[in-house]
């Protein structure tokens, strides 16, 4: 006898066996699915969209003012960087040499730049993949890909005891970065998030962000001088690393301790082809 399996089993089945395979074409990606731009050999990894909670309440003992209240919202699918933008792509998309970046570190993260320059960067990536525009996530959209299919409290895990395993923090990291992706990646198949370098976003800093912001793709307007970053960094501990956690850096510094990933999107011609 025959049984019949419902392809919503079929297609969760291999988002999990098949992380990396391509959706069949004109049809939604995979969660995990993956595309690598030609010119750099940067991996994107899909994150579907979906609802989520982002943020927390005081009743977590770990949660601060900037994350509350916590609340659910809903963001589009959205192509994310496997990794922390690494220095070897930094000099394959920007070309030359760099005195920041010697060479034997082409695997370590791309930190040390400001928003400018990171904005030169994403320009420049865009020339090289002429059907494609790239930018920094939103919080909500770090929030979703960091908290990954379970809805972690950190990239991989709920548990403190196991953040180890997953990234680069104060206890482990001998108070220095390390190559991308040498810890376990979460259920997105992202490295990184939690841990390693701090990560810029697109929003601009807001104490009370999530009281300004609605539910639906949520993003932050204005200008800096502060912007929001995510993901803590090899100087702290399990408690910056949490994906709800929300900080703020000056645009202007370059700090040695905070890299990027980026958002890869179709030109809105080609979309809506």
């Amino acid at each position: 006898m025959s049984v019949r399996v419902p392809e919503a089993c079929l297609a969760l089945a291999l988002a999990i066996l098949c992380p990396w395979a391509a959706a069949a074409p004109g049809a939604a990606p995979i969660a995990g699915a993956i595309w690598t731009e030609p010119a750099s050999g940067m991996v994107f990894v899909y994150v579907p969209g979906g609802r989520f909670a982002m943020g927390c309440d005081a009743g977590d003992p770990d949660c601060v003012t900037a994350e509350m209240p916590a609340r659910e919202v809903d963001v589009d699918g959205f192509w994310l960087g496997r990794t922390e933008v690494s220095q070897g792509e930094w000099q394959a998309v920007m070309g030359g040499t760099d005195h920041r970046y010697p060479p034997g570190r082409e695997d370590y993260p791309a930190g040390g730049r400001t928003r400018a320059e990171v904005a030169a960067f994403l320009a420049a990536l865009a020339e090289a993949a002429p059907n494609e525009t790239f930018r920094l996530p939103t919080g909500a959209e770090w929030e979703r890909a960091c908290r990954g299919p379970e809805g972690q409290t950190w990239a991989g895990t709920n548990e403190r005891d196991q953040v180890a395993e997953f990234g680069w923090l104060k206890r482990n990291s001998s108070d220095r970065p390390h190559p991308v992706a040498e810890k376990k990646p979460n259920g997105y198949g992202l490295y990184d998030l939690s841990g390693n370098l701090a990560e810029m976003t697109s929003d601009p800093w807001r104490q009370d962000a999530y009281r300004r912001t609605g539910t639906d793709n949520p993003r932050v307007e204005g200008e800096g001088p502060y912007w929001t970053y995510r993901g803590g960094t090899y100087l702290r501990g399990e408690r910056e690393l949490r994906c709800a956690r929300r900080d703020a850096l000056r645009e202007d510094f370059d700090y040695p301790f905070l890299g990027f990933r980026v958002v890869r999107e179709k030109k809105k011609e080609e979309a809506a082809k």
